[in-house]
């Protein structure tokens, strides 16, 4: 997958779950040499801490959380507090630790990412922003959580959205122009991925589609 996404001029990869973990409990290097970060799930710190000392120890330079906790199965502050604390042990081993807002979970809505915003500060916790998990999550104005965010965001995943589900880019219902005006008013100068579940293409035509699709808009 990393081969191929060089192929269609994409400078890096950001492996998922059991894309990665076998790395790290082996602790060896990525086996790509693109990797730019991973995606790690779950609640478990013991095991968010060792994928963020692992990811260091190898220089990627961030490490986005999709954290399981359900809404209102934890308080705000709870989950901030603990945000707080591993992202102050990432950045101690040299790496980042950015918060995946996700559909269901404690930060899904904008205001639940604005108490975020208050209850924590930029350099202990990031984020990484989802176009179609913001959707999911009730946010209808996609580009002003940008400029409300633009402290804290660290990366971006470009996914599209219809009928409540994840689509190819540019097939669903997020309007990607203002998206794009936005990321480019707040100079983000990060990575972009684009996170493709849709299941609608493979691969390699994924590939080629996202490519067109980014030529659109950068």
């Amino acid at each position: 997958m990393a081969a191929l996404a060089s192929a269609y001029g994409f400078e890096g990869v950001q492996p998922k779950g059991t894309q990665f973990t076998p790395w790290v409990d082996a602790g060896v290097a990525p086996a790509v040499d693109n990797a730019m970060g991973v995606i790690v799930y779950g609640v478990d710190e013991g095991a968010i801490r060792e994928t963020l000392r692992w990811a260091a120890s190898h220089e990627l330079p961030i490490v986005t959380w999709v954290a399981g906790w359900k809404r209102d199965a934890v308080a705000r502050e709870e989950a901030a507090d603990i945000l707080t604390r591993l992202g102050r042990d990432a950045r101690a081993y040299g790496t980042a630790l950015s918060l995946h807002h996700h559909a269901g979970a404690v930060f899904e809505s904008g205001e639940d990412l604005a108490a975020l915003r208050d209850m924590t500060q930029p350099d202990d916790v990031t984020l990484t922003l989802d176009t179609a998990h913001a959707a999911l999550g009730g946010i209808t104005d996609i580009p002003r959580l940008i400029l409300e965010s633009r402290e804290t965001i660290d990366l971006f995943h470009i996914k599209d959205l219809a009928g409540g589900g994840f689509c190819a880019l540019g097939r669903g219902e997020l309007d990607f122009a203002p998206i794009f005006k936005a990321i480019r008013d707040i100079r983000f100068d990060g990575w972009l991925v684009i996170d493709d579940e849709s299941g609608d293409m493979a691969a390699e035509a994924a590939m080629a589609h996202a490519e067109s699709f980014l030529q659109r808009h950068l």
